[in-house]
């Protein structure tokens, strides 16, 4: 234990260290993230005041906790199981952690603790000012704030502890390949996809509401059937939560079913953490010692060298290097991959959930062309900040170099030539995205609707590339002009808040000022009776503005480029 303390105490001064002029970058990063996470949760403990009398009055209260408790534990399970491949698999300290005379398991949970604090201070504000709102306002018992405190502490371990033991397996399958980090990117970006897809499905096979419900309560319990089916997959999440709202659980008997639930979470935090214990005795230091040898199966032929030309030789480079590190291509091409899947989803489950309400009604061609036009805005906005404006990948091209970047500064390529490379290897995934994203999108209304909107679908398709580029230049210009070049492990570079949290909201507000001027002339075209294509026009003028925005910071990147790359330094 004592060992375990010392590790995790001096990861944690290294990981809020300062810098050369003193100040904590790492602090700075954390609180700009907490005042975004902030934010975030003042609204939904807004939502959970307005709503919180009803959800109690027609005894929605243990469905909506859970609610708030899985998506604390979802996110913290998608990006802690990034975090952990990052610092405890492919962290530059590992072989000196290894060497230290200190148990194996000292050096592998006291790495997890780190991340368990950064996962654990960011699930703490997205659920905790809901919680305690949702319970004063529908009168909750006392047990329900000693759930708060429960899942503050343990809901973060319980999905970091499946996160560790993905991560086994995982880490596993890629020691028998030659390039493990990008085997391990692929691996966890195609496992990802899956999950969200299934989960995605699975809600959409929930009992849904009936066509007209004739009361409240009637709304209320087929909501909380459509609530349930998810939630059994992640059951101790959902017994947690029954447990602090007394809701009726596996026993007749309130307080047996409470004392059943408790024990059911906790019990299977425990049992997590004696599978980790024991796997990671087992196989973590061998795991680490993998991913320094190459695989065993080699090749035989004879290899030329094939000359190129500095542009296609950097943009290999950089590739190579982002691929090949989990953090990196999970954060950059997460979205690349994604937005696919998510559109043609939520395409075909938005199309026949809003076609099924509105089936019988007088005003069906006016409402049907509404509802087709609310769909396709929706279709492009996930398109366009999961592809696009949330382009990770841009945001992180100079500060993914960390102490390589001064090979930057000297090598025989002009730094116009670098921001070219770089700027065309975060256009790349972003094009195959949109491309693939269109295609899924024009087969799901075909599918369900039996009709495109063409011209709307054009509008979007001469938009985004103008929003690609505006994005990637705009990123680049911050990434170059203040870098975070001093980072140990690759969540260091991309938890950067001046580098990735800034981009991301700005980019998320053009998004949604562009999808509100679609879908306001959408709109006003549908409800005069002038056809569903109005969008088009909304698009055309998102067009416009992001063409604008390109021309101004393409310009800023390149009148700075040359003292922005000569005062950036470890």
């Amino acid at each position: 234990m004592r060992n375990f303390l010392l590790l995790t105490k001096a990861q944690l001064k290294m990981l809020f260290r300062k810098d050369a002029s003193g100040r904590s970058r790492s602090t700075a990063t954390l609180m700009g993230f907490i005042i975004c996470g902030a934010v975030i949760s003042v609204g939904i403990a807004i939502a959970c005041g307005f709503a919180g009398r009803f959800f109690s009055q027609y005894g929605f209260v243990t469905e909506m906790t859970a609610l708030i408790l899985a998506v604390d534990f979802v996110l913290t399970l998608v990006f802690g199981t990034v975090a952990i491949l990052s610092y405890l698999y492919f962290s530059r300290d590992n072989e000196f952690m290894l060497g230290l005379p200190v148990g194996i398991n000292s050096v592998f949970f006291s790495k997890l603790a780190v991340v368990y604090v950064e996962e654990a201070i960011v699930g703490t504000l997205l659920s905790l000012p809901g919680l305690i709102v949702l319970g004063i306002t529908a009168a909750q018992l006392p047990v329900f704030y000693l759930m708060i405190v429960l899942s503050v502490l343990f809901l973060p371990v319980l999905a970091l502890l499946v996160g560790s033991v993905i991560s086994f397996p995982l880490m596993y399958i890629v020691g028998f390949f030659k390039n493990k980090g990008a085997a391990a990117s692929v691996i966890l970006l195609l496992l990802f996809a899956v999950i969200m897809t299934v989960y995605v499905l699975v809600a959409n096979l929930a009992p849904q509401a009936a066509t007209e419900p004739s009361t409240p309560e009637a709304m209320f319990e087929a909501a909380k059937n459509a609530v349930r089916t998810p939630l059994y997959i992640i059951y101790p999440v959902f017994c947690l939560a029954r447990f602090g709202t007394a809701g009726q659980g596996l026993a007749s008997s309130p307080a047996l079913s409470m004392t059943i639930d408790l024990l059911i979470f906790l019990g299977t935090v425990a049992l997590s953490a004696a599978i980790v214990v024991i796997i990671s005795s087992l196989v973590y230091k061998h795991t680490i010692l993998r991913q320094t040898e190459n695989s065993s199966v080699t090749s035989g032929g004879k290899k030329e060298y094939e000359s190129s030309g500095a542009l296609k030789a950097i943009v290999k480079k950089d590739w190579k290097e982002l691929s090949r590190n989990p953090a990196f291509a999970f954060q950059c091409l997460a979205g690349a991959v994604l937005s696919p899947v998510f559109v043609i989803v939520m395409a075909i489950i938005t199309n026949v959930r809003m076609s099924d309400g509105l089936e019988g009604s007088e005003l069906v061609g006016v409402a049907s062309e509404t509802v087709n036009c609310i769909v396709l805005c929706t279709i492009v906005l996930i398109m366009q900040i999961m592809s696009v404006t949330t382009n990770i990948c841009a945001m992180t091209s100079f500060t993914r170099e960390g102490k390589a970047f001064i090979y930057d500064k000297i090598i025989p390529v002009s730094y116009s030539v670098q921001i070219k490379a770089k700027r065309l290897l975060s256009l790349i995934p972003a094009a195959v995205s949109c491309a693939l994203s269109f295609v899924a999108a024009v087969v799901a209304s075909v599918i369900v609707s039996g009709k495109v909107d063409v011209l709307s679908l054009i509008g979007a398709a001469v938009m985004l590339p103008f929003c690609a580029l505006f994005s990637a230049d705009y990123s680049l210009y911050r990434d170059l002009k203040k870098p975070k070049l001093d980072w140990v492990t690759p969540k260091e570079a991309v938890k950067n808040f001046a580098t990735t949290g800034i981009p991301t909201l700005v980019g998320l507000i053009f998004s949604f000022l562009s999808t509100a001027a679609a879908v306001g002339c959408g709109l006003a075209f549908a409800l005069n009776g002038l056809g569903g294509s109005g969008a088009a026009i909304g698009y055309a003028a998102g067009a416009v503005m992001y063409f604008a925005l390109w021309l101004v910071f393409r310009k800023k990147l390149n009148a700075n480029a040359t003292a922005y790359y000569e005062r950036a330094s470890i």
